[in-house]
């Protein structure tokens, strides 16, 4: 009779924590729509940085540096090509990067050398798939 007693009491132990889980489960699957939602939001055209600067990208790439982010990546325009392009770096990349990008862009982000690139957007992100939705 004690051996039934300890394992009903196990079995509402497990019952209880399989509730706490699934609860806390709820409100961070709730949470994560929430930023998801509001991300692409505030990512359409209407939200969007139409004259990103310099300046401004550095602040991004120093947050990602602070927050631990592993990737920065930058949207980069091209005269006589369609589509723009993407460059994601790792987080090992960043400082290097960022050296690269104050060399060769102006304050307004085109080109310094060669007329007609211009970098559009930039961003950061621990994973590729962020990127679809803020760049």
């Amino acid at each position: 009779m004690n051996q039934q007693k300890s394992l009903n009491e196990v079995s509402e132990e497990l019952r209880e924590a399989c509730r706490v889980l699934y609860d806390e489960f709820a409100k961070a699957l709730g949470l994560y729509r929430l930023i998801d939602w509001l991300v692409k939001k505030l990512m359409t055209e209407e939200h969007m940085n139409i004259n990103p600067t310099m300046s401004e990208m550095i602040d991004i790439f120093e947050d990602a540096i602070e927050f631990g982010a592993n990737y920065i990546a930058v949207k980069i325009e091209m005269d006589g090509f369609e589509m723009p392009e993407v460059i994601i770096n790792g987080k090992e990349n960043i400082d290097t990067k960022l050296a690269y990008y104050k060399n060769t862009y102006n304050e307004d982000l085109t080109h310094k050398y060669s007329n007609g690139i211009r970098i559009v957007n930039y961003s950061y992100g621990n994973t590729y798939d962020e990127f679809h939705h803020t760049l």
